[in-house]
């Protein structure tokens, strides 16, 4: 199978956690990813009973992954895993700023945590990540709220991260806070078409992402992600009358939640880590000659492929060939290993040689 010939690297990351956000995966019974995104106002809460209710929310989301906005320090960090058990590693680069993100993870996750994109005033984070067939460029960020010229800077900035992160996977979230007025020129479908995102509008869109009625926070996913993975809309979780006291001193803003399929025929990322990652950089301005092509759907090529496709790779015989055409439609990548003749090497050399876009 696919597996015998991936790499298995799991990177345990500096632990850290939240002060004022986070965004969130949850697995459920079914394999499917749920991500919540919560601008919170500070961790950890000052009472018990603010402390009990939102460790409380935190359990019924059962989060698998987890980003956060405005983290104060590694104390805090600490505090957040120590209370909130669920959780086991991160990926996070602490600076000067006070409020830099994070994204925490919990068991079963693989995680590459590649470098962040810098120039953001708020630290953006960025990692790599694959729960069954769901593999993506994961990016949360916190856009400027008091500085209106420098949140269209990194409105730009963000132009370019996203096409860097298309060069390694055409699967790409991002998360968070973005603080859009919804003026002309600061709205998010101006920022989502800019960047050629989609956005998981909510099915309950008359309600705000704030308790003001604004609307900040948004899950943005790249048309493939759309297409494939993506499940419907996403939620704004309104909380009932009894909690909302509690809930508002926990944060102004509500949490925004999405949900992904996990189904292994939609997987993009073959070997393990990707070898897009291997020497990975933002810089949009030189030449990736050396990195490793991304092809819109690793599925599709395969059972696009023609005889002649086959025969073309090295290794693959007459015969082979045949067989291997023979046997589309492919329901996923590892149904390869079950053509005779076929094992770990060829299979890496028949994906990498129908990758061409």
């Amino acid at each position: 199978m696919l597996e015998k010939c991936r790499i298995v690297t799991v990177l345990f990351l500096s632990l850290v956690v939240i002060s004022a956000g986070f965004t969130a995966f949850a697995v459920t019974p079914d394999g499917d990813l749920s991500l919540e995104t919560w601008n919170v106002r500070g961790y950890p809460e000052k009472t018990p009973g603010i402390a009990s209710w939102f460790s409380g929310e935190l359990a019924k989301i059962a989060p698998g992954v987890l980003c956060v906005q405005e983290i104060a320090n590694q104390a805090d960090v600490n505090t957040f895993l120590n209370r909130e058990r669920t959780f086991t590693l991160a990926a996070f680069d602490d600076s000067s700023d006070g409020m830099d993100n994070a994204i925490f993870f919990s068991q079963g996750i693989q995680i590459v945590d590649i470098p962040d994109p810098q120039g953001f005033q708020h630290p953006a984070q960025a990692v790599y990540f694959r729960y069954r067939g769901l593999d993506a460029v994961l990016i949360t960020v916190h856009l400027s709220w008091s500085d209106s010229a420098r949140r269209m800077k990194e409105r730009e900035l963000l132009v370019g991260t996203v096409k860097r992160a298309f060069q390694v996977d055409p699967d790409v979230i991002i998360a968070g806070d973005f603080n859009t007025t919804g003026k002309t020129g600061d709205t998010i479908s101006s920022l989502a078409t800019l960047l050629g995102l989609s956005i998981l509008t909510s099915d309950n869109a008359n309600v705000g992402t704030t308790y003001a009625g604004s609307l900040y926070d948004f899950i943005l996913v790249s048309p493939d992600l759309y297409d494939e993975e993506a499940l419907g809309t996403s939620h704004i979780v309104v909380f009932g009358d009894g909690q909302v006291d509690v809930a508002r001193r926990v944060s102004d803003h509500r949490p925004v939640i999405a949900w992904f399929r996990t189904d292994e025929r939609y997987a993009d990322s073959i070997t393990w880590p990707p070898k897009a990652l291997l020497s990975f950089s933002w810089n949009t301005s030189v030449t990736f000659a050396n990195a490793a092509p991304v092809c819109h759907s690793w599925l599709n090529a395969l059972n696009s492929a023609t005889y002649t496709d086959f025969h073309s790779v090295h290794g693959i015989g007459d015969k082979l060939a045949r067989r291997l055409a023979d046997a589309q439609p492919y329901a996923s990548i590892d149904a390869l290993d079950r053509v005779p003749g076929i094992g770990p090497i060829k299979m890496l050399a028949i994906i990498d040689a129908l990758c061409t876009d």
